[in-house]
Parts: structure tokens; sequence; C-alpha cells
């Protein structure tokens, strides 16, 4: 490519710039911001991105340098974990990027990578998830005691669910005066703290309706607010929600397009949230969850596929019934009720939908659902 005018103010920006050529995929040019997350120097320019940059770099840019080149459209990597050294200290920083085509004369010639840093906000979500998991843990273990008492821990679960949804319902009014009085004296320290409780607040209020929807299920009283809604961009939006709640993890989407079907919003994130938390459990050490969506004659499939552990053949069978855990050892370390997938198979049974897995142990998961094609 022809040298660029505006490669000078590419090079003062503090955002981290590069541009990666298409034909030949060597660097271009790299600003020294982005030089410095790469932890290299101008070394690297003109030579291939794929043996100039670390390998873990590598590994996370090119599905999407691919993504964005095949498609001739700008795509998005969310919550990127970078670890490098500024200014001669180790730092851990997250940033979104942006993958964005260039053209010159009508030809693709380079796709421009751009960055943004989301250290703070990923911090503020992880103090969150981190709450969130603690409560969970605490729930866990009262669900596990009685876990052979079915009955009675439906009875139980519905119970405090619906003893608890009041008092917090009531604290989030308390602290929704206290933020107003607060905005009076304009004490930004004190908002601050009073918006992160409201939100810990709306985290545990949703906590308790899952809980509560388990006990309608299992008692015949889930009701279904069925629509006409788009599931393609319904995965894609809740993945953009999701990646920062899973750091240790690379969430990567493909899309035939527009895949209508008739479905309870709601219900469906229920369902892609606890997917996309058992993916994440299992694969600890293999970081990349890849997630799909396509039409298949009248029918609507969802994939979410990890590279972790998986499942034995005799446990395959048994993972979408209720309170089932994996006998051996390797699962039984980690946590969970044992009521996602069941309460993921009722869901998507109740909106006409079909839900299956398929297992290599070490090798991986894939879990699948299709719903009917709504014309």
């Amino acid at each position: 490519m022809e040298e660029l005018p505006y490669q000078l103010l590419f090079s003062a920006s503090p955002v981290p710039i590069a541009l990666i050529r298409t034909a030949d995929q060597r660097i271009e040019m790299a600003n020294p911001a982005m030089l410095e997350l790469w932890e290299r120097d101008t070394s690297v320019l003109n030579k291939p991105y794929q043996v100039s940059l670390p390998q873990d770099l590598v590994r996370q840019f090119e599905p999407h340098l691919e993504q964005a080149n095949q498609r001739s459209q700008r795509c998005i990597q969310h919550g990127c974990r970078l670890r490098y050294r500024s200014k001669g200290s180790p730092r851990e920083a997250y940033y979104n990027f942006e993958y964005t085509p260039l053209t010159v004369s009508g030809n693709q010639r380079a796709i421009l990578i751009s960055g943004t840093d989301i250290t703070a906000e990923y911090r503020s979500k992880l103090e969150s998830a981190a709450e969130r998991a603690r409560c969970l843990e605490g729930i866990e273990d009262l669900l596990n005691a009685e876990r052979d008492q079915h009955q009675q821990k439906n009875e139980f679960i519905g119970m405090v669910s619906h003893e608890l949804k009041t008092p917090l319902t009531s604290l989030k009014a308390y602290l929704q005066l206290m933020g107003a009085r607060t905005a009076e004296i304009g004490d930004n320290h004190l908002i601050t703290l009073l918006g992160k409780a409201d939100r810990q607040i709306e985290k545990m209020t949703q906590m308790m309706s899952g809980l509560l929807t388990l006990a309608r299920l299992e008692s015949g009283r889930l009701h279904i607010n069925a629509e006409r809604l788009d599931l393609s961009l319904l995965v894609e939006n809740f993945i953009h929600e999701q990646q920062l709640l899973f750091p240790a993890h690379q969430l990567v989407y493909q899309s035939s397009g527009n895949a209508f079907v008739q479905a309870d919003a709601e219900k469906m994130a229920q369902v892609l949230t606890n997917l996309l938390s058992n993916a994440s459990k299992f694969s600890p050490h293999a970081p990349l969850i890849q997630l799909s969506c396509q039409q298949l004659d009248d029918q609507v499939i969802v994939q979410i596929t990890d590279r972790g552990i998986g499942i034995d053949p005799d446990s395959l069978p048994l993972i979408f019934q209720p309170f089932h855990r994996a006998a051996s050892g390797i699962h039984r370390h980690i946590s969970g009720f044992g009521i996602g997938l069941y309460l993921c198979s009722e869901l998507v049974r109740l909106q006409d939908g079909k839900i299956w897995a398929e297992s290599s142990p070490g090798k991986g998961t894939t879990i699948s659902f299709s719903l009917p094609v709504c014309v």
C-alpha cells in the first residue's frame, strides 16, 4: 500500500492501532500503543503477523481477522485479555478490538485493528460476578445437602425464593431513596457505592427469579410468553453482554443470518446462560468456546462447543436429568446444582424444540438445541 499521510496521527494516538495487509498478512503499520500491547518494536513491520507476534495473540486475533476479511465487514472482539510490560512493569488489561476492512478503488486492501481499554469496566463486573458466585455456592450447598429429596427441595426453593424477593424489593427501594438524597448533596463517592449496591440487589433478584422458574417448572406452573424473535440476533447480543463474565474464555460466534422463531426471549436467555456457564466450567484450560446459529430447512439450530474435559459415554444419556452429577473424579470437583441442563431441556421442550449433546472425553462437548422456524 502507498504510504498514508495520516500515519503520523496514528503514531501519536493513545489508542492502539494497526494495519494488516490482506494480500500477504504483513503488518503495514502499528502505532506505539499497539506495539506496547504486543511487546514488540518496529522490527515487526512488513512481516507476517503470524510469525512476528506472540502466539497467544495470534490465536486471539486470527479468527476475527479472517472473519473481517471473508465477510468484508467490521467485526468486534470483546474482552480480549492481555498481559504485557508497560514501562518495565507487568500489567494485565482487557480490550475490545475492532477489525475494519479498508478498500482502495473497490478492492479490499487491509484490515484496520483498533483497541478500546475496558479494564476498569471488566474489574467492576468481575467483582459483581465474584459476589454472585459466592451466593450461588451458598445456595448450592443447601441444594446438594437435600438432593435425594426431590419434592422437598422444590418446595424449599419456591419458598425461599418467594420469601427473599420481598425484602430484596424493599431494600432496592430504600437504596434508590438513599441515592436520590445523596444526589442532592452531591457526594459522588456515595452515589457510586449505592449504584454498585443496587446492581447487586438486581443480580440477587434475578437469581431468585431463576430458582422460582425451576420450582414453577417442576410444579407445572411455568408460563411461556412466546413471540416472534430473531434468535440469531438474540444470541449475538447475549454474547456481547456475557463476554466480560467469562474472562478466561474467548467466545467466537458464527451465524448464517436472520433466524426467526416463536419463543420466549427471557427463557431463551436462561437457556444460553446455563449452556455457556457449563461450557466454561468444563473447559478451564481450553479458552475457545464456539457458538453458532443457523437455519436448516424448517429448524433453527444453536450450538455451543467447548474443547474441555468432555463427558464419558455412560454419563452422556443422563446429563439432561434433574440433579444428575457425573461420577468421575474430574467432574466431582466442579461446582454446580445439577439442574442447569435439565432446566435447559425443559425450557426448550416447552417451546416445541429439541436439545441434544455430543461429546468425546478429553476433546470437548457440543450442546445443540433446535426450534421450529417462524415464517
